[in-house]
């Protein structure tokens, strides 16, 4: 019944207008590891400017599988670019 709240910070630079944005945790381990989709957005406002996102995603810890495996972010972005990370802020909700 725990769960765990992540609040994602990161800017990105595409090369191209209407870049496609995704991010995502890849959580559980092994033959069970599963992806958590929390963003998916296009950057229409031009190409070459940053696009600040900051997002708050909780994630449900109700098994063995989630809470004893780590959790992986993945941002994708359709075009070349740049990513830049300025963190994230973790709080937890122990039930």
């Amino acid at each position: 019944g725990s769960e765990i709240a992540i609040r994602n910070d990161f800017t990105v630079v595409p090369n191209t207008n209407n870049a496609l944005l995704e991010a995502r945790y890849l959580l559980g381990g092994g033959a069970n590891q599963y992806p958590l989709e929390f963003l998916s957005e296009r950057l229409s406002s031009g190409s070459g400017i940053p696009y600040q996102r900051v997002r708050l995603f909780r994630i449900y810890m109700g098994d063995d599988n989630t809470l004893l495996n780590q959790g992986i972010l993945q941002v994708k972005l359709s075009t070349a670019g740049t990513v830049d990370n300025a963190g994230s802020y973790i709080s937890i909700k122990v039930r």
